[in-house]
């Protein structure tokens, strides 16, 4: 017996950066946009790219190194292998 889809998501930390990346905030209407700002942490998929923290635009790599003390990293173990 296997589990469908959406029993997934919720384990794979990584997903956390489908909710709170800027470019998918169009779907979500104001109160689902306001819920995931309360209660799900800012998450990135770290690499070379610029994005943006609460606003404000970043380069994340230089953002991750000068600002290391204050994150967590963690592998992204149930990501699917690049095909």
């Amino acid at each position: 017996m296997a589990n469908n889809f959406r029993c997934k998501i919720p384990h794979v930390k990584a997903f956390f950066a489908v909710l709170t990346g800027e470019q998918n905030g169009a779907l979500f209407s104001h109160g689902e946009r306001e819920l995931i700002r309360k209660h799900i942490p800012w998450t990135r998929v770290v690499a070379d790219v610029k994005t943006a923290h609460y606003g404000q635009p970043i380069e994340l790599l230089a953002f991750v190194r000068k600002e290391r003390e204050t994150w967590s990293l963690s592998p992204a173990t149930n990501m699917a292998a690049p095909a």
